[in-house]
C-alpha cells in the first residue's frame, strides 16, 4: 500500500501596529483589554492538527505587569475571543504566553483579564516646531489604556528637564486622539522636549526626544503695514538673507496667495496692490523656513 505523509504548514506574519485600529475592539467578556502596539497573522497551509499558540513580549513591545492575568486573543473575523494562558515563562520585562489548543487561525494578540498589563499608550507621533515666537507641540496616539495624563518637558543639555505643560488623558480610548500644548517661553539655541505618559496608578513612560533649533542672532518680524498709491505696503525685517514665503489666508481658511520674496539686508517690502484681493480680512503668515510670523490684515 501507499502511505502518504501530511505534515502541518503555517504561516507566520508579525505586524508593530495597534490590532485595534486594523481590526476593532470588540472583546468577549472575560477579556478586559487587549494589546495595542502589535499582532500575529497565523495561518494554517497545510493539515489539520489543532495547535497551541505561543505569543512573545519584550521591553521593545507591550507593558506586561502580571503574568497570571495574560491571555492569547484570537480575531475571528467579528470579536477577539479568549484562547486562554496554560503558561507563562520569562518576567514583565520579556517572556511568553501560550494558548489553549485552538482549531482555528487568523490574528492573534496579547490580552489581559484585569486592567493589569496596561500594553500600553500606542504613540503614532510627536512633533516640536518653532513658530511665531513659540514652540508648538503636537502629538497623536493610537489608543489608551488608563491614560491619566501626559507632561511635556523641555531640556537644554539632555539632563535637567523642565515641566512646560500637563494636558489630562483620555483615560480608555481605542480611538485615534490628537493632543497639543504650547512652550510659550523657549529657549534660544537647541533645546530638546519629551513626552511623559503618566497612568492612574502613577506608573509612567517617556517618548523620544525631539530637537528645536532657535537661532539666537535670526530675526523675522513684520514692523509696519501702510497704505500707499500702489496698495498695501507691509515691511518685513529679516536678518537670514533667505527665500521669504508669504502667504495669505481669507477668513475662510482658504489660501488666496502664495508668493516668494528674497529677504534684502535692511527691510523687505510686500505689496498687495489695489485690485489683487477682494476687500475683507486676511490672515499674512511670512516664514523663513525656520521661524513664522503671522498678522492679520484688513484690505
Amino acid at each position: 500500500d501507499d502511505i502518504t505523509l501530511t505534515c502541518d504548514a503555517f504561516t507566520a506574519e508579525y505586524f508593530a501596529g495597534n490590532p485595534q485600529t486594523t481590526y476593532n475592539n470588540v472583546l468577549v467578556p472575560a477579556l478586559n483589554h487587549i494589546s495595542q502596539c502589535e499582532y500575529w497573522v497565523l495561518d494554517r497551509t497545510n493539515g489539520t492538527t489543532n495547535r497551541t499558540v505561543t505569543l512573545t513580549w519584550d521591553a521593545a513591545s507591550c507593558g506586561v505587569t502580571l503574568l497570571s492575568d495574560l491571555r492569547v486573543a484570537r480575531w475571528d473575523g467579528a470579536t477577539w475571543q479568549n484562547e486562554g494562558n496554560t503558561g507563562t515563562t520569562g518576567n514583565t520585562a520579556a517572556g511568553t504566553v501560550s494558548s489553549v489548543t485552538v482549531t482555528n487561525f487568523s490574528p492573534f494578540t496579547l490580552a489581559s483579564v484585569s486592567p493589569q498589563n496596561p500594553l500600553p499608550v500606542s504613540l503614532l507621533s510627536f512633533d516640536a516646531v518653532y513658530t511665531s515666537e513659540v514652540v508648538e507641540l503636537n502629538w497623536t496616539v493610537a489608543s489608551q489604556v488608563n491614560n491619566d495624563y501626559f507632561t511635556v518637558e523641555r531640556t537644554a543639555d539632555g539632563m535637567a528637564f523642565t515641566e512646560i505643560a500637563t494636558v489630562d488623558g483620555a483615560g480608555n480610548s481605542s480611538f485615534t486622539l490628537k493632543y497639543s500644548a504650547t512652550d510659550a517661553d523657549p529657549l534660544s539655541g537647541i533645546s530638546y522636549y519629551r513626552l511623559k505618559q503618566t497612568d492612574f496608578d502613577g506608573k509612567f513612560s517617556y517618548s523620544g526626544l525631539v530637537p528645536v533649533s532657535i537661532d539666537q542672532e535670526s530675526t523675522l518680524q513684520i514692523i509696519a503695514v501702510q497704505d500707499s498709491e500702489a496698495g498695501l505696503d507691509v515691511f518685513v525685517s529679516a536678518s537670514c538673507g533667505c527665500v521669504l514665503n508669504i502667504e495669505l489666508v481669507d477668513v475662510t481658511g482658504r489660501l488666496v496667495h502664495v508668493q516668494k520674496i528674497k529677504a534684502t539686508e535692511a527691510q523687505t517690502k510686500v505689496t498687495f496692490s489695489h485690485g489683487q484681493l477682494s476687500q475683507g480680512m486676511y490672515t499674512l503668515k511670512i516664514s523663513d523656513g525656520k521661524k513664522a510670523v503671522t498678522k492679520k490684515l484688513i484690505l
